[in-house]
């Protein structure tokens, strides 16, 4: 059994949103943005999470989404049903006519997968998820080559970036220690998060506006 793109999607999104909503709402573009997924799929996508009470969407000048319940209560199990992804490892979707209208030997095996992996996802809640050192690590270091990537004169993004790497490590705070205690380097040669860092990266582009003269807020960028 494969899990599609459509349940794949669903869940990073999801993560995505869970991870960024208590800083304000978040729009469909940043996460098509930064996750690389489709808009038109996105709208989709949400679209059936609104009709399941996971999302609600405001609508307006700084609109965006939000989770419609709490992260605790919303399963990853959840998630992909609400999408229609079928967890379901049986070729004849539990209707037991395998073989000629008939259930197959196999098919008890099947279907006992089937009912473990929904009760895996069923038992990880999105907060379990977003609590995820790893995750944490992984969404900073994303939303710092969002930033990166809207500077498109190379002088000043040269500049912006040693001005962002000196503010990573000033800031840094003790958080998962990297065991190899090598720090990362982002593609654009300069140093981006380690394990160590615990600084809020959706804060950097207001730091920073004033040394570049021009207005730039969280992931919405205007260059």
């Amino acid at each position: 059994m494969k899990l599609s793109t459509k349940g794949r999607y669903a869940v990073t999104a999801m993560i995505d949103l869970a991870l960024h909503q208590d800083e304000r709402l978040v729009s469909l573009s940043e996460i098509s943005e930064v996750q690389d997924i489709s808009l038109s799929y996105l709208e989709q996508l949400f679209s059936r999470l609104r009709r399941y009470d996971i999302v609600e969407g405001v609508r307006g000048p700084g609109g965006g989404y939000r989770l419609a319940r709490s992260s605790k209560d919303i399963s990853i199990a959840d998630i992909i049903n609400a999408v229609d992804e079928k967890l379901d490892a049986t070729r004849c979707a539990g209707h037991e006519d395998c073989q000629h209208g008939r259930k197959c030997i196999s098919h008890e095996l099947w279907f006992d997968l089937s009912q473990r992996i929904y009760s895996f996802l069923h038992d990880i809640t999105l907060e379990d998820v977003i609590h995820s050192s790893e995750v944490k690590r992984l969404s900073k270091e994303q939303d710092f080559l969002s930033v990166c990537s809207m500077f498109s004169y190379q002088g000043v993004k040269r500049k912006a970036l040693q001005v962002m790497s000196s503010i990573y490590n000033a800031e840094r705070e003790t958080c998962c220690p990297d065991p190899k205690g090598e720090a990362r380097r982002s593609s654009y040669g300069v140093k981006a998060l380690d394990n160590r860092n615990n600084y809020s990266l959706r804060a950097l582009p207001c730091l920073i506006t004033t040394y570049l003269s021009q207005k730039i807020t969280s992931r919405d960028y205007t260059t």
